[in-house]
């Protein structure tokens, strides 16, 4: 399917845009988004010009569940208008208030050093002379591939970039998994994908996108996640590399690709995670058994059965948790092959890619390894090799 094709492709296929009417400015429509988000508000505050509607699609395609970043800005605009009206009930101006913090977090900008390319301060040959392969590694080598991307609607989009960067790396035709209408590039339009309309949420888009892989190519060696703000190396062929390097010994395991800032070994390597995993989900990649036992389990299910927060976040905290109890080893590399440069969470706003959730240590221009200026504390000690 062309992804890049969602409708509407103009304002006339929108099935949110209401009450057409031609005037001496021109013609105008009530966003029925925002009408249905605000519906004690005059209908006139909901009004919007045929040039901002046609702006809107060229954007990923919005919905009540997904506001594109012109439906959340005219909401915004709204909402605001009627909380300061003077004759606002307390239940219309409590309503606006709500509208308003939803599209303040659709509009969110990205926060400081989110995308930061960092410092190049050391070369390297190649990554198997940087990240030496584990010393004893289990018999049978990787060489089929499963490769899925999770992608949802983002005001600063990043799966082009995602996409770019894997292509390079070695996976050219990855599955999307689409939670939402994303409207894809239209160079990647080719790729195969599934849309989830409504929206499920960031775990169940995950834990639905890695079932399908084990469906669809149950034979695989190795099923990769990656989300859609994930950026690879892309200075060699990551895929060849893991493919004379996976799976170090002992239990099938799970690996990270990505190494947030404060999982940083004291020495460059293959280092396995001693405790239960918190940070990062952004490239898992389950060795075949992992994978099914992973899906298997009841508790992960029951994760969504039974949250007290609904079960549609903490993917990372979730799988890290479940390694532990199952004994599953999750094996990780420093530096880091990957970096996260999303912008805030598309479910939580506070949560940045800063701090002790960044890699500051990742490997990135060709042939070199790259650093932030941020200093944080290494994990206990380098984790023994197996």
């Amino acid at each position: 399917m062309q992804w890049h094709r969602l409708p509407p492709l103009n304002p006339d296929e929108c099935r949110y845009r209401e009450r057409v009417e031609h005037g001496p400015a021109g013609e105008s429509a009530t966003c029925g988004l925002v009408r249905d988000a605000l519906p004690l508000v005059d209908e006139r505050l909901c009004r919007v010009s045929r040039d901002a509607c046609t702006f809107c699609c060229t954007k990923d395609p919005a919905g009540s569940s997904a506001w594109s970043t012109v439906v959340a800005s005219l909401a915004y605009q709204v909402a605001t208008a009627a909380a300061a009206a003077r004759d606002a009930t307390a239940e219309a101006v409590a309503a606006a208030t709500a509208v308003r913090s939803t599209a303040e977090f659709r509009l969110e900008l990205a926060g400081p050093g989110s995308d930061v390319d960092g410092e190049p301060f050391q070369s390297f040959a190649s990554l198997r002379e940087l990240i030496p392969p584990p010393a004893k590694r289990r018999k049978g080598r990787v060489t089929k591939w499963a490769v899925g991307v999770t992608t949802s609607p983002r005001r600063a989009p990043t799966l082009e970039r995602c996409l770019d960067h894997l292509a390079r790396a070695g996976w050219d035709t990855p599955h999307l998994f689409m939670d939402s209408a994303v409207r894809v590039p239209e160079r990647f339009g080719y790729l195969p994908g599934t849309l989830r309309s409504p929206a499920v949420g960031a775990w169940p888009n995950h834990y639905l996108g890695l079932f399908e892989l084990t469906l669809r190519q149950p034979d695989a060696d190795a099923y990769v996640m990656f989300q859609d703000d994930a950026i690879v190396y892309d200075g060699e062929n990551v895929r060849e590399y893991l493919e004379e390097t996976l799976w170090p010994a002992g239990a099938a395991p799970i690996v990270s690709l990505y190494c947030p800032g404060i999982y940083n070994a004291t020495r460059y390597g293959w280092h396995r995670f001693w405790r239960s995993w918190v940070w990062g989900a952004q490239a898992f990649v389950f060795s075949r058994d992992a994978a099914r036992r992973y899906l298997r389990s009841r508790r992960i299910c029951q994760h969504r059965w039974r949250s007290a927060q609904g079960g549609l976040a903490q993917i990372d905290t979730l799988l890290g948790r479940w390694a532990w109890w199952r004994r599953v080893p999750i094996w990780y590399p420093t530096p880091s092959l990957v970096r996260h440069v999303g912008d805030v969470s598309t479910l939580w706003v506070d949560n940045r890619t800063v701090g002790r959730r960044a890699a500051n240590l990742f490997v990135g221009p060709r042939g070199w390894v790259c650093r932030t200026a941020e200093n944080l504390p290494y994990v206990d000690g380098p984790a023994k090799l197996q």
